[in-house]
């Protein structure tokens, strides 16, 4: 919203011109929070991944610091990609910010932007998939070893035969939360590859095909980008909401 309002807002302050262009008008905010969502869903998958699939390596080797480290290197991975290049590459035309322009070549940001695509939609999905298909394939193998193991196992006595039942409902009940963290998080990658969809491939058409968005009218423009992005959006807040 505050993209949207600060968007083509003039002022007579160089200073303050500069700050709207680098904050608003570059998307860099927006774009950055983005950026940091996709990467978030990653270090949220790889956590579950380590912990469910190779439960020895997370217990022997995880350290506090990785949980900052988690927190931290999404919003690395937003600033890199996306407002150092934005900055880096914007420029006053006719006192309108544009971003994107000052690029030595045009093949340095046609490559720039189909690197993007891949790091930011096509990895991700497919680094999803292998996650949580080894991670449910984990926990179906032991629910079948479980209860098999119990069955086998005499019991001499009423007291034991409490306590072992006791452990195979704890170990049920864990399991099944842990299936229920993982079909949550698989509904929001779900959302995220349909959400992402059209923008990230109607993105790669235009600045690959095309120079610019300025082969369209304005107000097509401005449906085009708010609606697209609004959807990101959308899925961006829902995602933080579940992954919490």
């Amino acid at each position: 919203m505050l993209t949207i309002a600060f968007n083509g807002l003039e002022t007579t302050s160089v200073i303050g011109t500069w700050i709207i262009c680098l904050l608003f008008e570059t998307k860099a905010i927006v774009a950055v929070a983005s950026y940091s969502s996709i990467f978030g869903l990653v270090v949220i998958t790889v956590e579950r991944y380590v912990r469910i699939v190779h439960p020895v390596i997370h217990r022997n080797h995880y350290h506090r610091w990785m949980t900052y480290a988690g927190v931290i290197l999404p919003w690395v991975d937003g600033v890199c990609c996306y407002l150092i290049p934005a900055w880096a590459t914007a420029a006053m035309v006719d006192g309108k910010c544009i971003r994107f322009i000052k690029w030595p070549t045009p093949a340095m940001h046609s490559a720039y932007t189909l690197i993007m695509f891949v790091w930011h939609y096509v990895v991700p999905p497919a680094f999803f998939f292998f996650a949580y298909y080894s991670i449910i394939g984990v926990i179906r193998r032991q629910n079948l070893v479980v209860p098999a193991n119990v069955d086998t196992i005499p019991f001499t006595s009423a007291r034991c035969s409490t306590q072992q039942a006791s452990r195979v409902g704890h170990g049920q009940k864990k399991r099944q939360s842990q299936m229920n963290a993982v079909r949550t998080m698989i509904t929001i990658v779900v959302c995220f590859c349909i959400c992402y969809l059209p923008c990230k491939c109607s993105l790669l058409y235009f600045f690959l095909l095309t120079p610019s968005l300025s082969i369209l009218p304005a107000l097509l423009q401005f449906t085009y980008y708010h609606s697209f992005h609004l959807i990101c959006y959308l899925n961006m807040c829902l995602g933080n909401q579940n992954s919490t």
